[in-house]
């Protein structure tokens, strides 16, 4: 997932299974969260 995920912007590769990401406040970071979760629950089916 993570090689999609990383060109999503804002996100850098820091290893091949990792990302990081550095949001400008709470709201933001929560709705980057939320985006991913539901990402991952739509692979996972």
């Amino acid at each position: 997932m993570a090689d999609v995920a990383h060109l999503v912007p804002g996100l850098v590769r820091v290893s091949p299974t990792t990302l990081r990401f550095r949001a400008e406040d709470a709201l933001e970071a929560y709705r980057v969260v939320r985006a991913f979760m539901y990402l991952a629950i739509a692979v996972a089916r």
